[in-house]
Formats: structure tokens, C-alpha cells, sequence
């Protein structure tokens, strides 16, 4: 029961559209709702074992959460400055923006019977929309669990068409060019650039646009999952046919968007197609799924997959700044990240035209944790959960550390007891970056030690010690504040 999606119109006029007919709105909301329960109690009724189920209506935000405005308040400042004219065509979208949550209120009510088993979602407009939604949903039907039924997660061109016309990125409140951050660039400099080299077959364009697929599924479908979907269906397959005229011509900003090429390509296999498989073959069987606090940046994310046996797949990305002429190289936050195992398998998306197969690369961890710089393109960390030594040694033997001051403006003395005479390493981490310092203590002797400090030179902000000693280790948090000499 997924009429359209309630998706604030899909041309720009916002509650203006109400008298003519557009979209769904919270005078026939009612109605909407009792015929879920209407189709409910009959889908139930015909099958009692209930494994058929009821896929609730639910919406498109469209670009309005796709910069992370207020995050992570779904209805902050920004928010409303834009559903209240401070957006591409200077349309009000409040009303429209109160129905969802009628909806939504209402499919969570259980009074006079249940209305369905799961919220369905339309997330098209990035990763970042689909995390800002999905806390919406969780406001206003935190009862119901939510699933992706029309996953859209390549970028959207332009639209051009008879009826109407959304801006760049098929947009409505900001636009893509704010949205991105790998686009515009160097080689493509409109969304206008884009579609024309994607209709024209130019192949720099086209190999860009299917890299960057490639990169958005991952992100979006992680993102789902990360943030609460039950089940995700990816909805495109292949590219819109030509032959189909009509079809064609209305399919301008999504024409290119599929796994696979258009017919009279015989519909070859985009990178897209191969990034999916390694991230089925990946997760097939996760049984739940958590993000790591890696960084208060909300653009890094580090999803971890909890796989049986003890083992998991991490996914992490960052876009904690602007890329828009390497996005396949990291540019973003260098994050520290606990993991069980020794060594652990990177493996790489599949971008390029003509690779068929992920490429992967090992990494070594340092006492349970790796360091890496992250960014646009993301990664997936295979942690086999087999290694005797890791967190699970932190565990098992774990240092009691103690400094002071806390927080330091110069110099800090940790105090710790050494299990027995041997050397101690020292390892000072940015909490959410890389290593900055690092000192060997030799042959320290058994009992309580005290070791001083000097922080001076360093940044304010959180630090994370690790003092090593064999078999045995511990961490703490440090602050450092000040002023610098």
C-alpha cells in the first residue's frame, strides 16, 4: 500500500499543490490509514501464519536532510527556515511536512486494530537523508520496523521534463551542487555536463558517474542498516531502454542509475553490480549491526556488522571534508578503531570499467585497535575475531592507569602497577586521529611506576594513552587544555 510516496508534491510547489490533487495530505491521511487496516486484517485473515506482511506508506524528503542541517535534530532552525520558504522555488512545505507525521502517528496506532507490519521508505536523495529520515520515522512510529522498499542510491541528473521541472540533482530545497562534496569538479563542471556526457556516451563522464554509484550503494545501504531497516530491496536493475519512447523521455533524472547498462548495450554489468556482491557476500549472514564512536564528526561513519562466530565486517567512510577531484583517495578523518584481530583484510570497492573482482589488502592492528584515514570511497574491514591477542588480551590482562592532572595544561604523570620487570611502551593518540607521540621505557622495574608527560607542545583537545607492557596493557582518556609555551 505505497501510493506514490508522500513526497511533498515532486514539483517544487509545495502545499500549494494541495488543491490540485498532488501527493497526499493530512485531509485524506485518515482515509489512508484505515484502508492499511482495511488490507491488514485481510492479508492476516487469508494468510494466518503471517508470513505475509504489509508494507506501510511512508514518504521522500527529497534534498531536505541531505546536508545534515540541525543534526541530528530532524526539526531544527534550518529545517524549518526551508520547509517554510528558504528553498529552490521559495514554496512552503509545512503542511506537507505535518501529514508525514500524521501518517506516521497514525500506521503506529494499534487503537482498532493494526495498520501494518513494517514503514516503507523511499530514501533517493543520499546517505545522509536516509539516516535523518529514519530518525524522524523513529520519532513519530518508534513501534514499527522499517523497510527500504525502492532503494535509490546513485545520483540523480536533472530534470527537464513537460509537467515541471526540479532543480539540479532532482531537487527541491537546496540543490545538488550542496550535497555532494565530489561534485562538481575539474572534468565535470554541471549536473547540465553531466547528463549531456552520460547521454552521449563520453567515457570519462560515464566511468566517474559509475565510481561514484558504486561508492553511494555502499554508503546508502550501510546507512539503512546501520540506522535501523530491517530489510532494504535495491530496487534499479538496468538502465532505461530507448526503444521505449515514452518511458524514455520521462526518465531523465534516473535514466542511468541502474546495475546494469541499457538494452542496446546488452545489458553489461556496471562496478556497481560486482560492489554489491561483496557486500552481500560480506553480510549475508550479519546478525546485527552497531556504529562505533570514532569521532564526533557525523560525516565519519564506521558501521560494525556482527557476524556469527566472533567474527564482523566493519564498513567506514569519511566525509569530513571536500573531495571533489579524488574522491577514491582518503582526504578525510584519520580514526582509530578497536578490532579483535591481528590482521585484518581491506577490501576495496569495485570502480573501474573492466574490473570484476574487489581488490584487498591486509592491515596490521596495534594492541585491539587499527589507525586509518578514511574517505568518500568506503571500505569494508573483514575481522575474522581469531587472534589471541587484540582487545581480547586487553581484556584478559588490562593495566589500572591513573593520570593527573586530568584535565592537563602541561605536564601529566601517569601512575600504573608493572606486573613484572620489562619494557613499556607509551602510545599517545589523537581520541579520534592518528598516533602523535610514542615513547619505550627499557627494563622498568616490577611495582608502581610513575611516568611525567610533557603535553605542552601539543593541541587542546582528547587524547587516548596507551601504556603496553608485555603481556598486559591499558588505556585512558587525557585531556589537554590551555595555554601552549
Amino acid at each position: 500500500v505505497m501510493p506514490q510516496e508522500v513526497s511533498f508534491s515532486g514539483g517544487g510547489g509545495g502545499d500549494a499543490d494541495e488543491a490540485n490533487g498532488v501527493s497526499f495530505w493530512d485531509d485524506n491521511m485518515q482515509h489512508l490509514i484505515e484502508l492499511h487496516q482495511l488490507t491488514y486484517q485481510a492479508i492476516h485473515d487469508a494468510d494466518p501464519s503471517g508470513n505475509s506482511k504489509l508494507v506501510g506508506s511512508g514518504g521522500w524528503f527529497f534534498d531536505l536532510y541531505s546536508d545534515f542541517p540541525d543534526y541530528p535534530d530532524i526539526e531544527g532552525s534550518t529545517v524549518q527556515a526551508r520547509l517554510n520558504g528558504q528553498n529552490l522555488f521559495g514554496s512552503i512545505y509545512q503542511k506537507a511536512f505535518d501529514s508525514l507525521k500524521v501518517l506516521l502517528l497514525g500506521l503506529s496506532d494499534t487503537t482498532g486494530g493494526i495498520k501494518c507490519d513494517y514503514i516503507g521508505w523511499h530514501p533517493h536523495s543520499g546517505w545522509k537523508a536516509t539516516d535523518q529520515s529514519f530518525k524522524f520515522i523513529k520519532i513519530y512510529a518508534p513501534s514499527l520496523p522499517i523497510f527500504v522498499d525502492d532503494m535509490w542510491s546513485a545520483m540523480l541528473t536533472s530534470w527537464n521534463g513537460l509537467f515541471f521541472t526540479l532543480k539540479d540533482g532532482y531537487c527541491q530545497f537546496i540543490g545538488g551542487d550542496s550535497i555532494e562534496g565530489d561534485f562538481p569538479n575539474a572534468s565535470i563542471a554541471s549536473y547540465q555536463e553531466l547528463f549531456n556526457g552520460l547521454e552521449s556516451g563520453d567515457t570519462g563522464i560515464t566511468n566517474w558517474y559509475n565510481a561514484k554509484t558504486s561508492r553511494e550503494a555502499v554508503k546508502c545501504i550501510t546507512t539503512a542498516f546501520g540506522e535501523g531497516a530491517e530489510r532494504i530491496h535495491f530496487s534499479l536493475a538496468n538502465d532505461i531502454n530507448p526503444d521505449n519512447i515514452l518511458l524514455y523521455f520521462a526518465s531523465q533524472p534516473y535514466r542511468y542509475t541502474g546495475m546494469v547498462e541499457r538494452k542496446d548495450n546488452g545489458f553489461a554489468p556496471k562496478p556497481v553490480m560486482y560492489t554489491l556482491r561483496l557486500l552481500a557476500d560480506k553480510l549475508q549472514h550479519f546478525t546485527s549491526v552497531e556504529e562505533l564512536s570514532v569521532s564526533n564528526n557525523p560525516k565519519t561513519r564506521i558501521y560494525k556488522f556482527l557476524l556469527p562466530d566472533d567474527k564482523a565486517c566493519l564498513i567506514a567512510w569519511s566525509e569530513a571534508g571536500w573531495n571533489t577531484e579524488t574522491p577514491e583517495i582518503a582526504n578525510g578523518e584519520t580514526v582509530l578503531i578497536p578490532v579483535n584481530d591481528d590482521t585484518l583484510n581491506v577490501w576495496h570497492l569495485v570502480t573501474l570499467p573492466g574490473n570484476t573482482s574487489p581488490t584487498v589488502s591486509p592491515i596490521v592492528a596495534s594492541n585491539g585497535f587499527i589507525s586509518m584515514q578514511l574517505g568518500f570511497e568506503p571500505v569494508l574491514i573483514e575481522d575474522l575475531g581469531t587472534a589471541p591477542t587484540g582487545l581480547t588480551m586487553l581484556q584478559k590482562n588490562k593495566l589500572e592507569l591513573q593520570a593527573f592532572p586530568n584535565p592537563v595544561t602541561d605536564v601529566v604523570t601517569i601512575q600504573y602497577d608493572h606486573p613484572k620487570g620489562m619494557n613499556v611502551s607509551l602510545q599517545l593518540y589523537y581520541l579520534f586521529g592518528r598516533k602523535v607521540a610514542e615513547r619505550m621505557l627499557p627494563d622498568v622495574l616490577k611495582g608502581e611506576q610513575m611516568t611525567r608527560l610533557d603535553l605542552s607542545m601539543l593541541p587542546d583537545g582528547i587524547y587516548l594513552l596507551q601504556v603496553i607492557t608485555g603481556s598486559s596493557a591499558g588505556s585512558i582518556i587525557i585531556e589537554k587544555k590551555g595555554i601552549h609555551r
